[in-house]
């Protein structure tokens, strides 16, 4: 006689199982797809702004644009506005992987100049109020008259290549104040204000995304960071580093499994 094949209830969840397993997969596999694509895409909008940079430099003696301080006026006369006419589309601000106007903190939020202390003026040919998700490092800028000599203020200069310009951040400028300064306690921590802690953001992968002064763009792990030569006198050798004597525990427990500088 034959015998009749069946599915017992033992193979039923065996069957199962494994089909609940391929589909976590294929849908593990489709977001780290589409996270390898917003980071693609960020490090091509951060290119795109180096060729930005490159044109405004070279109408400009070498020169980054230049604004006053201390006062309201001179404070708004940042990158989004002064560049505005070597870009048109203000999605070139935001990594996609932070494309959220409605959201104005955290490591994947956009920011949002209408929540600040000052009312900004509307970026020509654009809805008020301005928003993006990268930050420019002051040390860039052409301050006048000059207040500290940790000014790059120009391109051109030895060793660009470590020199960040544009990056990932939870705000629109970004300080390189001290290497001393202390890593965020959790991902998105803003009580670190606009020290180089507001781009130690893990929005791609343990890395954010970094245009430099000799207009290169690629990724930049987050402890990276507090090597980066962020101001002419800026130490790239301090606490915060191996050559400075760091120890893995000495981060924040979310930092500690990322990769060492």
């Amino acid at each position: 006689m034959k015998s009749k094949a069946a599915f017992t209830k033992k193979d039923l969840v065996v069957v199962l199982g494994c089909i609940i397993f391929l589909l976590a997969n294929i849908a593990a596999i489709g977001d780290n797809g589409r996270r390898r694509a917003k980071a693609a895409v960020c490090l091509s909008n951060l290119y795109k702004w180096g060729q930005i940079f490159q044109a405004y430099t070279a109408d400009n003696d070498g020169f980054f644009h230049s604004r006053g301080v201390g006062s309201i006026e001179a404070y708004k006369k940042i990158w989004i506005y002064v560049y505005k006419p070597y870009y048109n589309d203000p999605k070139m601000r935001y990594c996609p992987a932070a494309a959220n106007p409605t959201c104005n903190e955290g490591p994947f939020g956009t920011w949002n100049l209408g929540y600040g202390s000052w009312p900004p003026e509307p970026v020509p040919g654009e809805d008020s109020p301005p928003y993006g998700s990268y930050g420019l490092n002051r040390n860039i800028v052409n301050i006048q008259p000059p207040t500290s000599t940790s000014l790059w203020r120009r391109a051109g200069v030895k060793g660009a290549a470590q020199v960040p310009v544009l990056l990932d951040c939870m705000y629109v400028n970004i300080w390189f104040h001290s290497p001393y300064a202390e890593p965020p306690q959790y991902d998105g921590d803003w009580t670190v204000g606009d020290t180089q802690a507001a781009s130690c953001i893990n929005r791609h992968d343990g890395s954010i995304n970094c245009l430099f002064l000799d207009f290169s763009a690629r990724k930049v792990g987050l402890k990276e960071l507090w090597t980066l030569k962020g101001s002419r006198t800026y130490d790239t050798c301090g606490p915060w580093t191996l050559c400075g004597g760091v120890h893995p525990t000495d981060w924040p427990e979310w930092m500690r499994g990322f990769q060492d500088y």
